[in-house]
Formats: C-alpha cells, structure tokens, sequence
C-alpha cells in the first residue's frame, strides 16, 4: 500500500503556501503542498494534485506558471490544469497528460473521483490532495405518481454481503444497465456504474424495485469510494486542517488505509480568543425543520445576534434556498469556503446553515461506525456530526479575522455546533443565545438554573458548557458538573 503522509495543520497556518513567515522546515526542507510539488519538480519526479474547487485549480496555476518560468521551463509536458472550464471532456484530456507523462496535472476532486487511472500510470505519479474528500454520497430515485417499476431487478442486479456493521445495506452490483439512449445518458447510471464506488442498499429499498413506488417515496442508494484509488501511487500527500476530524479519517480507518501526520504537521488548538453564541440546552438541535416550521426561532436568534453585531459586517452561512436577511451588511459564503483568504477583516461569523445528512444516510454511517448510546471513535460522541457539519462549519470560522490571530464572535442555532467547534479552540467565551420553541410551549433555551432550582451565573455556565464538552459529562446534571468545582 502507498505510503500517505498528512499535513493536519490548524487552518492559517502555512499548508499550502511555501512563502509564509511560520514555514515549517525538515531537514532544510520546506513543509508545504506547493514546496512539495516544486521539490518532486526539481527531482523529476511526476505530481497528480487533486484540489476541491475550481478556484483553488486556477490558484495553484497561476503560482506553479510563476514558478516554471522563473526555471525556464515553462513548456509542454510541464504543466496542465485540466477541469471542466478548459475542456469539454476532462477525463478524455487527463488521460492524454498521462500518456504524455506531463510533469504536474493539476485536477478536482470530482474529476479523480471520476478517473480510472491503470497502475502502470499511477507509479510513475506523486499523489497530492489538498483537502479532505467526502467519501460517501447518495443517489435517490421518486416519482411524482405512483409507479410499477417495469425491470426484472432479480436478473439486473445481485446483493452482496455487507463488509461491515452496517449489515442491512446490502452491496448492490447492477448487470446490463447500459444499451439504450435513456440510462447511457443518464447521470445516475454513470454514477451507479463508476469502478470506484460501491453501492449500498438497505433491504427495504431493495424491495420496492420490484413493487409499486409510492408517490414521492425516495429509494436511496449509499455510495461509498472504495480503497483501491489509492493504490500504486508513488507516495500520497494529504494536506488537511484537524484531518482527525473528517469522514476521509474514519473511512480510512474502516477501510485499513495506513495512514500518519507527520511529526511536525500535527493539529494544535488555536489560542486566539473567541465568543460562541449560541442555545445552552444541549438537546436543542438545528434542523431543516425547525428552519422551514418554526420561523419565530430564527427571530429570536436574529434579534439576539443583531444586539451583538450593531452596524458591522458579517460573515453568513445559509442553505441555499433561505433569502432572509438578518444584518444590515452581509457577505454570504459557499459551503465549501476551503481556501478562501479575502474575509480575514470581518469579525463576526453567524452559521445558520442546516447541514445535517439525509435521514437515510445518517442511518448508514450511524450503522457503520456503530454509533448508539454510546461513545463514537476518537472519543467524540457523534463523529458524524461532528465530520458534516462541525467541520464544514471550523472551516467557514475559519475564514474570518481568527485566520490572523485576532478575537471574533461566532452565532450558531445549534448547541452541538457550539460544543464542537470548543473542540478547535483553547480561549473559549461561552454565551446563551435564549430560543423558546412556542410549538411545543416548551423552553429550548439555556438551563436557567441548577436542577434545585437556582439561577445559574455566567461563571457556572461557562464552567458548564466547558465541561460538557467531553462524552464523560454529557449525561451528568447541572449540579453535578458544578459539584466538580468544590
């Protein structure tokens, strides 16, 4: 197996670039994504570098041009970016730069998820991801009126035993879908059908292929990459903040990929000051449904957000369909932030963003890392949550005024968010944004007092929520978390 080395570098701290004040040297060498695709240049070495996004593709060629032509050797073979922007069939032009052995690709993520790259080829390559990949999705198929599925399901398809906890999804392997105009041009069946992934369905979706679907009823199926696109690389670098975090950590650990972080690219807490606002109730979860049923939550958190922001500019995460806005100046950011650098003036950061997985695929990474009642891996209660919406979340903070060392204040509409990004940060200051949920005439807010009734100070809630950081307080009361104190 290849060797996959891990730079988990906090954010901000020099992963990529080889030009910053902070560089971390090894044997004189600098310890960086760029510094390593120069270093395997100079050597004549081959680089395949997968990034996430097509802006961070133009950014890497943009430098490594500087670079080629400060060595006189920018020409053919040296260099290629190739994404969807530059050509019309990428996978067609990839293969054309590894035939001719060109010096550095530069690719997305998507794009790599896509390839079927021979191992002949592979050897020859230094294997560079910037980033973490996702290495589950879900594909789901409904119909807007009920339908008898007219496909003999038991000749097309086969089930395969589960390799792993998640024994009722099943592996689902499909036999002659291809031949007509309609599934070869469709996007689903080249997903269904791509080497790389493996399908899994539960048993219950299984059984309605051969049945009637009910009107918008979804079957689902869960794809997850499987191990074999790491194989016979040179060697695999993985340049990603608190990488220990991310689903890419978990399913390589399921799937027995060896991987380190290299001694001196290890995650360290940040130090820099910073204010979370958010619900104190450590039940009071953020939902789709809460956001689209129970807008008087998202007044009361505006309300309370807005008090503390006054004028200033903020950094905004909303799922795509809200259009509300909360402050007077907002700069709404994508999803995916990974890379950016041009907030690093804005101080307050509000995530509002609903990001948890479809029930369906929550069920299945539930079930494959056997997450109960108990406690998860790494000693995090809920690795998934903490790997969806947790991490995307550290990666948007990110972006603000922290990535420079100074304070900001962030909002969130959900006390595992608030629990969570604790987890990155050393100098918290915790405080209550009060939401009442008047559907269920019941308070979501802050435990206004001990459990005999006293009002809780700002002190004890603090020492409170810094407790239940950690699995082992999470079931105990609010007496018996202050009792700790004596």
């Amino acid at each position: 197996m290849t060797n996959i080395t891990v730079d988990s570098r906090r954010c901000g701290e020099g992963k990529t670039r080889d030009d910053t004040e902070g560089m971390v040297r090894d044997k004189g060498r600098v310890l960086s994504t760029w510094a390593n695709i120069k270093t395997r240049w100079q050597l004549g070495d081959r680089c395949l570098v997968v990034l996430p996004s097509l802006a961070l593709c133009e950014y890497y060629q943009q430098h490594l041009t500087e670079f080629l032509i400060e060595e006189n050797s920018l020409h053919t073979n040296q260099l290629a970016k190739i994404t969807s922007v530059d050509y019309a069939n990428v996978q067609q032009q990839l293969h054309t730069a590894l035939d001719e052995r060109c010096a550095i690709i530069i690719i997305t993520q998507q794009a790599w998820l896509n390839s079927s790259i021979p191992s002949s080829q592979r050897k020859d390559y230094h294997l560079i991801i910037d980033e973490a990949i996702m290495p589950y999705r879900e594909i789901t198929f409904y119909h807007e009126q009920e339908c008898l599925v007219d496909f003999n399901w038991t000749v097309n398809s086969s089930l395969l035993q589960a390799p792993d906890l998640a024994v009722e999804w099943n592996e689902l392997r499909l036999h002659n879908l291809k031949g007509n105009f309609i599934t070869d041009g469709a996007e689903q069946t080249r997903h269904l059908l791509n080497e790389n992934w493996r399908n899994r369905v539960h048993l219950d979706d299984y059984a309605k292929f051969a049945t009637v679907i009910p009107k918008n009823e979804r079957i689902s199926v869960i794809q997850e990459l499987l191990p074999n696109l790491f194989e016979n690389y040179n060697s695999i670098w993985i340049a990603c903040a608190a990488f220990e975090y991310t689903f890419m950590r978990f399913w390589m650990d399921a799937h027995n990929l060896t991987w380190c972080i290299h001694p001196k690219l290890s995650f360290k807490q940040h130090s820099v000051p910073i204010k979370l606002m958010g619900p104190d109730d450590t039940k009071f979860h953020w939902s789709s449904y809460k956001q689209n049923n129970e807008p008087e939550l998202i007044q009361q958190f505006s309300s309370q957000a807005r008090a503390e922001v006054n004028n200033s500019s903020v950094l905004v995460l909303r799922n795509n369909a809200q259009n509300r806005q909360i402050y007077q100046q907002e700069q709404r950011l994508p999803h995916n932030s990974a890379g950016s650098n041009d907030y690093t003036d804005y101080k307050y950061v509000s995530l509002e963003s609903a990001l948890n997985p479809t029930p369906n695929m929550t069920r299945f990474l539930y079930a494959v890392y056997g997450i109960g009642s108990g406690t998860g891996q790494n000693g995090v209660k809920d690795p998934v949550h903490m790997a969806q919406t947790v991490y995307t979340f550290y990666q948007t903070v990110m972006r603000c005024c922290l990535r420079r060392g100074e304070p900001a204040t962030v909002f969130s509409l959900d006390n595992r968010v608030v629990l969570g990004l604790a987890e990155f940060f050393t100098n918290v200051n915790f405080e209550e944004i009060r939401l009442v949920r008047t559907k269920e005439l019941a308070e979501s807010g802050r435990p206004a007092s001990t459990d005999l009734g006293r009002a809780l100070t700002a002190g004890e809630r603090a020492f409170i929520y810094k407790k239940r950081r950690y699995t082992q307080y999470q079931s105990m009361t609010n007496d018996e978390i202050l009792a700790l104190k004596k």
